[in-house]
C-alpha cells in the first residue's frame, strides 16, 4: 500500500532545506542499458550501497576523502 507523501517534499525547482541541502551535493550519471545491474552487483559483492561503492572508488582514484 502506498503512503501519501503529498506536502512532504517541496515542488520540483524549489530549494530544499535541512541537512541534505546544507551539507550534500548531488551527482548524477548515466550508464548504458544493462550496466546498472553490473554496478549494483559489484556494490553488493562488497557489501556496500551503490553510492558508498562509487564514493569508495572515487576516493581510491583521486586520493581524497569525500566523506
Amino acid at each position: 500500500r502506498r503512503k501519501d507523501h503529498a506536502g512532504k517534499h517541496p515542488p520540483v525547482g524549489q530549494k530544499k532545506s535541512g541537512y541534505m541541502a546544507e551539507n550534500l551535493e548531488e551527482v548524477r550519471f548515466r550508464v548504458p542499458k544493462g550496466k546498472k545491474a553490473v554496478v549494483q552487483q559489484a556494490a553488493q559483492n562488497k557489501g556496500m550501497s551503490v553510492a558508498a561503492y562509487l564514493i569508495d572508488l572515487i576516493e581510491q582514484d583521486c586520493g581524497e576523502k569525500l566523506k
